[in-house]
């Protein structure tokens, strides 16, 4: 690992061994719990099977093979009745040494990702010295203000930041605020159904979005179309809506995916 110090690479090998460990404890768990599934099914089909076979062999057929066997035709019943406890009993002691062995996995798998957690705690171990450094942006005030006024734009609190920025003698016109207000208004007419703002900005920049293969004005004329058919005079607006967005569009976008 070129540029890494010896130290780090050598940890960064340990921690990939724990993984690589982890990951086929896991891959081995999950073939093992579907083995045990399925055997649970085959347990649970047995086990129906044989109380069919007892429920089945009621009647003067099921008394002639109970004789047959040597059974008295008064004992058949009782034998009958003894079978359906035995078959549950066998089925649920099959679940529970299946179910057994599929948390015996899990487990095996969960501590195995406890020693991998473990051996990325040891091998880069946080230095919180760091964190505090009063000299980290030392000289750097102007980089700190610019980034909380940015946030504050970013949040729609726009007389704050405003006023943030004033105090901090920071050109607010380099911080684009008004593209953050205009964002913002756009966002609001959208919510109240009006997606005229949003179409003009898709209109102006139809250049850019057409070079990173966008359908951003398609959908916004799309989602337009769906508002107006929900409105009053639904027929004769969806008709004009449609024709605008298909002559505005259709030259630059496909159909939609």
């Amino acid at each position: 690992m070129a540029g890494i110090p010896p130290s780090a690479e050598a940890a960064i090998a340990s921690v990939l061994k724990e993984y690589e460990r982890v990951a086929k404890k896991q891959s081995a768990a999950a073939s093992s719990s579907l083995s045990q599934l399925d055997k649970m099914l085959e347990a649970v089909e047995k086990c129906k099977g044989e109380l069919q076979a007892t429920a089945g062999g009621g009647g003067a057929a099921g008394s002639s093979a109970m004789e047959v066997d040597g059974l008295p035709a008064a004992g058949a019943a009782a034998a009958k009745e003894q079978q359906v406890p035995k078959a549950l009993q066998a089925l649920q002691k099959r679940v529970r040494e299946l179910g057994g062995k599929a948390v015996a996995d899990h487990k095996d798998v969960h501590g195995s990702l406890s020693k991998f957690g473990k051996s990325i705690d040891k091998h880069f171990a946080g230095n919180l010295a760091s964190y505090s450094n009063s000299e980290a942006f030392a000289g750097k005030a102007d980089v700190i203000n610019a980034a909380v006024a940015e946030h504050l734009f970013r949040e729609g609190r726009f007389r704050l930041g405003e006023t943030f920025a004033r105090e901090a003698q920071l050109p607010v016109e380099a911080m684009q605020a008004q593209s953050f207000v205009s964002m913002y208004h756009t966002l609001e007419a959208m919510r109240a159904g009006d997606f005229s703002a949003a179409l003009r900005w898709a209109e102006e920049h139809s250049a850019a979005l057409d070079a990173i293969g966008s359908q951003l004005e398609f959908k916004l004329h799309r989602l337009q179309f769906i508002r107006v058919l929900t409105g009053r005079n639904p027929v004769a607006a969806a008709a004009a809506s449609a024709s605008t967005a298909a002559g505005a569009v259709a030259a630059r976008v496909g159909a939609p995916g």
